[in-house]
């Protein structure tokens, strides 16, 4: 039973039941001068009737509007703007109240779901993020056959950054190379902390040369940054490159990417090596120093 329907029926036996039993009483009478009373009782009662239920279907109308609202809003639909007209019955004071709640949940959704999407030190997304969007990227390179690259840089000798200069020192440092992968790469390049003190960069539309010469810009832009108490040069990463046409599988093309980064590492450091393409010997592609 709706709100309306028993708003009016408790308005209608409550109001109306002196009338009715006068019109009950009525009917009972023979008298001629009694048959028009009850005619004009029974008239009035029902345009009354009518009446009340034409009031209450506008007194109500704003509430059930709030009610699809919210309903639709809870479904995925228009977000919520609340009710206007500047009420300020019940209603108004209903709607300014659901209205206010319902931003600030808003507000709090939006936050709570960028945190789990991005690193609180870098500002970067994190790896969920990448991933997710890395998949997309996948799916447009295999339609459109263009080839994507994927960057995996490691902080070079981080432990011994923490150890002698303390967290806080390691933390500078990762926030610095947040802050240099913002400023090196192209306004469609994707950047996200991989986790702990590895990055990683997606590349669309990128071959494996044009990677490694924006995985080079990003690592000589890591070595000219200057961060207290650390030495110029005291932040450098490893990369390793790699490139993918769409048809691999992500743990595939992060554990080609991982192999070259691994080959930089025992190569000495700060340098970007290029991944071999599948299907090709381990020596192609593999090995490019810091001069190439």
């Amino acid at each position: 039973m709706s709100l309306t329907l028993k708003i009016f029926a408790t308005c209608f036996v409550c109001i109306h039941l002196p009338l009715i039993a006068t019109i009950a009483y009525l009917s009972f009478d023979d008298e001629p001068r009694a048959k028009g009373i009850l005619v004009l009782l029974t008239g009035a009662t029902l345009l009354g009737t009518v009446c009340c239920l034409v009031i209450l279907n506008l007194y109500l109308r704003p509430l059930r509007a709030m009610a699809s609202a919210l309903s639709a809003h809870q479904a995925g639909g228009p977000g919520w703007k609340g009710m206007h007209g500047g009420r300020r019955d019940e209603i108004g004071i209903l709607s300014d109240a659901i209205t206010s709640m319902t931003l600030e949940i808003g507000s709090t959704v939006r936050k709570l779901s960028q945190q789990a999407l991005s690193d609180d030190l870098t500002g970067l997304g994190n790896r969920r993020w990448l991933t997710e969007r890395l998949q997309e990227e996948i799916a447009k390179a295999a339609r459109s056959g263009k080839p994507l690259s994927v960057v995996l840089l490691d902080l070079d000798n981080f432990k011994t950054i923490n150890d002698r200069h303390g967290h806080d020192a390691g933390d500078g440092a990762l926030t610095a190379t947040g802050e240099v992968l913002k400023g090196s790469l192209r306004s469609f390049d994707i950047a996200a902390r991989f986790g702990g003190e590895e990055f990683c960069l997606v590349l669309p539309e990128t071959s494996l040369e044009e990677g490694w010469r924006i995985a080079e810009r990003v690592r000589k832009a890591l070595e000219d940054v200057r961060m207290e108490p650390l030495p110029r040069g005291g932040i450098t990463a490893s990369f390793g490159v790699c490139e993918t046409s769409g048809e691999e599988q992500i743990h595939d093309i992060f554990k080609r990417a991982d192999e070259a980064l691994y080959a930089a590492k025992a190569a000495g450091r700060n340098r970007t090596i290029r991944a071999r393409m599948p299907g090709s010997l381990p020596e192609e592609h593999c090995e490019t120093n810091v001069e190439d």
